[in-house]
């Protein structure tokens, strides 16, 4: 039996440094250390993801394939608009890597087949029927890491917003409650990453035995405890948020904290701090950085020190679906 995996990633997973790139990433980790063989595929934007695909090609023991976008974002978008498809599948769609799958990974003897969105829809049916098509006698499982239940996040971002946005958000919702029904009825596995979402999804989208829990796990060998990881000391005292800061759920985490929560913590320590450590913060953000006792970093080298500096975790979520890494990497630290 053939020991070949091909990860189909909406984005290079590497490195590791924002949700879904850490899940994909470990999990290609886990894959190899079990004693497959690795191939990964994925669209890439610009140079800068071309060199990360590179750096990636380096730590597995398969190959990896990219594929440059033919159109700018902003015109996948707006043909999506137009279309019957999701904004999230218009935005991910290459017709290149299409074009690859189904002639290179069909005609491969690939064990199975995992894709990391229910948005790369399209690539694994398109897969699925191309194996069919050649009556392939190796043709490969299909899995589908739907990881939360997206359909729910964007009911979450209508429900928190405004017109027109909101009826922008009711119709992604509603359109990729269709894709993630469509993913199921293809799939041989789909992968949701806790016994919660498995539930939410039986209800709101469809209920069926092929979707099964996935959880994540932690790498407490990089993240644990400093020596003396925190102060009791309200002198010293320092709250830490970490995240990709142009991400809608963490930037409405850290204003509703710094509106309905800072001023009081403030009140009775004057002198705590609260870190919020992550890459490329929003202006709203950043203009955070102006009251009392806040940091703003932007993009870290190493997320650590903040880590165990820290006198305690906040993850003020309003809106946000699954499990956060973040709480994970907080928790493995002492925190």
């Amino acid at each position: 039996m053939s020991k070949r995996i091909l990860v189909v990633s909406q984005r290079v997973p590497y490195p590791p440094n924002k949700g879904e790139k850490i899940r994909t990433f470990h999990q290609i980790q886990c894959l190899i250390n079990e004693g497959y063989k690795v191939d990964v595929c994925c669209s890439i934007s610009d140079d800068e993801e071309k060199k990360q695909l590179s750096d990636l090609n380096e730590k597995i023991n398969g190959s990896t394939f990219g594929f440059s976008y033919k159109t700018p974002r902003w015109l996948r978008l707006f043909k999506g608009l137009f279309s019957s498809k999701s904004l999230s599948e218009a935005n991910f769609h290459n017709m290149a890597l299409q074009h690859w799958l189904t002639n290179y990974a069909s005609a491969n003897e690939y064990l199975a087949a995992l894709f990391t969105a229910s948005s790369l829809f399209t690539y694994a049916s398109a897969l699925e029927k191309e194996s069919n098509r050649k009556r392939s006698q190796h043709t490969p499982r299909i899995l589908i890491d739907f990881m939360d239940v997206d359909s729910d996040k964007w009911q979450q971002y209508a429900a928190q917003s405004s017109w027109p946005m909101t009826q922008l958000y009711r119709r992604e919702a509603s359109l990729v409650r269709k894709l993630e029904k469509a993913c199921v009825h293809i799939a041989d596995k789909v992968f949701l990453i806790a016994q919660s979402e498995i539930a939410l999804f039986s209800k709101t989208v469809v209920s069926s035995s092929n979707v099964v829990e996935l959880g994540n796990g932690i790498d407490a060998h990089e993240f644990k405890p400093a020596a003396s990881n925190f102060s009791t000391k309200p002198s010293n005292y320092n709250l830490l948020f970490t995240g990709v800061m142009d991400y809608k759920p963490n930037i409405d985490a850290v204003l509703w904290f710094t509106k309905e929560i800072w001023p009081k913590v403030v009140d009775k320590f004057p002198t705590a701090t609260f870190t919020i450590a992550g890459m490329n913060p929003t202006d709203a953000v950043k203009k955070l950085s102006e009251l009392q006792g806040i940091e703003v970093t932007g993009f870290v080298d190493d997320i650590m020190p903040y880590f165990q500096n820290a006198s305690a975790f906040v993850a003020p979520f309003q809106i946000a679906r699954g499990v956060q890494n973040k709480v994970l990497q907080a928790m493995s630290c002492g925190l």
